[in-house]
């Protein structure tokens, strides 16, 4: 959940398909 707060302006989309995947 800290990747996806820092990333969630620029990969957003991109941190959301994987942050499901990674967590």
């Amino acid at each position: 959940p800290v990747f996806p707060r820092i990333f969630g302006h620029e990969a957003g989309g991109i941190v959301e398909s994987v942050g499901e995947g990674v967590t």
